[in-house]
């Protein structure tokens, strides 16, 4: 349901002493409400002689704040404009299922596109905040889309010396397989974050450098406490978790 001209006005709090230009107090209010859950995926938003009627403002400075919104890849523009952010809540404590399997008992449609492995030294994953203690490591990307939305994006770290030629083996094989080659049991330590996401991360999803999300780390250890596996997954939607677009206050709640 398209929410009222009234309500953007409360939710649209402009002042000319600031520095920061009228057009870009709209486009930042009207992209708070989409993260805040106000406005959803393909909804209308005001004719811009309305809602610049509403706030008082020129049409052309809401029609710069629409753009502004285009290029944040929020809304876009046919005949009227509409949002255009999807997000879709995955709740990690409640649904431990599979991303695909939870995407399809949300009506989605999955899709999976897998990256080329790439071989990464102990160095290289620092920066990651993949500890292994081995030379060489393979970080193998994972993208998992609903419908056309790009959901998550994972990666998986695994020891050069388990599999030798990653790609080759996921083929034929799953990420279980490889690590039942090493040992028999393993034990995960799992670890849930709001993060900054790193700029490729934020390049994959198409948001600007500095947005927010979730951060899903599992680790998982052998019988001797060795690092064995890790993963790593980028999220667009969240759980439990608050953060905020314009302060750099990050807070990770579990439920109770």
């Amino acid at each position: 349901m398209t929410l009222k001209l009234s309500n953007f006005k409360k939710f649209i709090a402009l002042d000319e002493r600031l520095k920061t230009p009228i057009s870009t107090q709209i486009s930042e209010s009207l992209t708070r409400m989409i993260y805040n859950r106000q406005l959803f995926l393909d909804e209308e938003l005001p004719h811009p002689e309305l809602l610049g009627e509403s706030l008082q403002v020129d049409r052309a400075l809401v029609e710069k704040a629409y753009t502004n919104l285009i290029e944040e890849n929020l809304a876009r523009f046919n005949q009227k404009y509409y949002v255009t952010h999807h997000d879709f809540v995955y709740d990690f404590y409640g649904q431990p299922l599979p991303i695909e399997v939870a995407l399809k008992k949300h009506g989605y449609e999955p899709r999976v596109k897998y990256h080329p492995s790439v071989i990464k030294t102990e160095m290289d994953l620092l920066a990651a905040g993949a500890l292994f203690n081995h030379p060489e490591v393979h970080e193998k990307r994972i993208d998992y889309y609903a419908d056309q939305y790009l959901f998550a994006v994972t990666y998986n770290y695994l020891p050069v010396q388990i599999v030798e030629d990653m790609d080759q083996f996921l083929k034929q094989h799953s990420m279980s397989d490889a690590l039942k080659k090493v040992t028999p049991t393993l034990r995960p330590k799992a670890t849930y974050q709001a993060v900054i996401y790193p700029e490729h991360v934020a390049k994959a999803f198409n948001v600007p450098v500095g947005r927010t999300g979730l951060k899903i780390i599992y680790d998982y250890f052998d019988k001797d406490d060795v690092l064995i596996h890790t993963y790593h997954g980028y999220f667009t939607s969240w759980m439990d978790v608050q953060f905020f677009h314009d302060i750099d206050t990050l807070i990770s709640q579990k439920p109770a």
